[in-house]
């Protein structure tokens, strides 16, 4: 437990990443898109080099999936909320 509270301070700008990419309920948007104008870009990929750091591919890769997801999800509010106004 102690060491998962040490380790806190390290995992808050992944948190604070994660939070402002998290779409809202209300309106349907996330932070880093209210504030910029832009939806926030996936990672960019070297995949001329896969056997270098597997597990860190593996790890970046479900990152880049869930943004993705949050990406779709955010249009998919976008158009429904359209559909709605219209």
């Amino acid at each position: 437990m102690l060491s998962a509270i040490l380790r806190l301070p390290l995992q808050l700008p992944a948190i604070e990443f994660a939070i402002n990419l998290a779409c809202s309920e209300s309106t349907g948007y996330a932070p880093f898109f209210l504030n910029t104008g832009c939806v926030q870009k996936s990672f960019i990929f070297d995949l001329t080099r896969e056997n270098e750091f597997p597990g860190m591919r593996v790890f970046m890769q479900r990152v880049k999936d869930g943004i993705m997801s949050v990406h779709d999800s955010i249009i998919a509010t976008q158009v429904k909320q359209t559909r709605n106004a219209n």
